[in-house]
């Protein structure tokens, strides 16, 4: 019996980090997409985007990228997308 429970208990285990796997997965993925999608719109808006702003927003946090893709369709320049806060 003792084994059962244990089986049990590790089989739980492996499902919830499945689950937790799979949730990761995708909020990467989607914080992916948005960089992606920031750096092709800001290219054609701006051109050529240095290589430390694709860093930059590479390895940005999701919200952060949502910031900037909101503030590229009014600001004049690269500069401006970068210096916008919170707009909402």
């Amino acid at each position: 019996m003792v084994g059962t429970i244990a089986e049990q208990i590790l089989e739980e285990g492996r499902i919830e980090g499945e689950a937790k796997g799979r949730v990761e997965g995708r909020l990467e993925g989607l914080k992916e997409g948005k960089a992606v999608s920031f750096l092709r719109l800001a290219r054609l808006k701006f051109g050529e985007i240095p290589p430390g702003r694709v860093e930059q927003v590479r390895s940005a946090a999701s919200g952060e990228l949502d910031i900037w893709l909101d503030a590229l369709f009014s600001a004049e320049d690269l500069h401006a997308v970068f210096a916008a806060r919170n707009i909402h």
